[in-house]
């Protein structure tokens, strides 16, 4: 009986990794398309896997998914430039992945959970995005005012901001149904 729960967690935490590796991979080939249409920065295209993964994988994977993702985007595609720009984006997916995920580690995934974890990952995120901002600028010797922040965070993102919140939570729902990783109405 052991072996088998034993067998089944491992199968499990496999699937898991895979699941992680899989939108690592989409964070970084999705925004070249979009890149690609004119349709980048405003749509937040990076952002959508990330989320997605950190809601499936939970908060560790997502933030470390996070933290991959824009790296290797910067490394492989060169997009975002490593700095300041990288920086503050691993700092904000992390963020956002920590937050939404760590939100839902413990709660039944419904519409309702997942939209509000996903608008505190947002706001969450943006926070730490601006604390970013403020301190990546210093270090550069550059200023970072707040209209800056309004406008780069705000304001210019969005329509990525109104496309998450339409297709994450029911991606979400839909690719927790297939998978099975969250057992619902356990709290688990």
């Amino acid at each position: 009986m052991m072996t088998r729960v034993k067998e089944t967690v491992q199968s499990l935490e496999a699937r898991r990794i895979i699941i992680w590796l899989f939108f690592i991979a989409a964070g970084i080939f999705v925004p070249m398309g979009f890149h690609r249409l004119g349709l980048g920065i405003a749509f937040l295209p990076m952002h959508i896997p990330v989320f997605i993964g950190a809601f499936l994988c939970g908060p560790y994977l997502g933030m470390a998914g996070a933290v991959c993702t824009v790296g290797l985007s910067c490394l492989i595609t060169g997009m975002p430039p490593v700095f300041p720009t990288g920086v503050c984006m691993m700092l904000e997916l992390a963020a956002y992945a920590g937050v939404c995920a760590g939100i839902m580690k413990k709660r039944r995934y419904t519409m309702l959970s997942l939209y509000g974890a996903l608008i505190a990952g947002i706001v969450a995120g943006r926070i730490v995005n601006g604390i970013a901002g403020v301190l990546t600028a210093g270090l550069s010797g550059g200023s970072y005012s707040l209209s800056s922040f309004v406008e780069g965070s705000i304001i210019s993102t969005i329509p990525g901001t109104i496309l998450l919140l339409c297709i994450v939570p029911g991606l979400v729902m839909l690719l927790e149904n297939v998978l099975g990783f969250h057992k619902r109405g356990s709290g688990e």
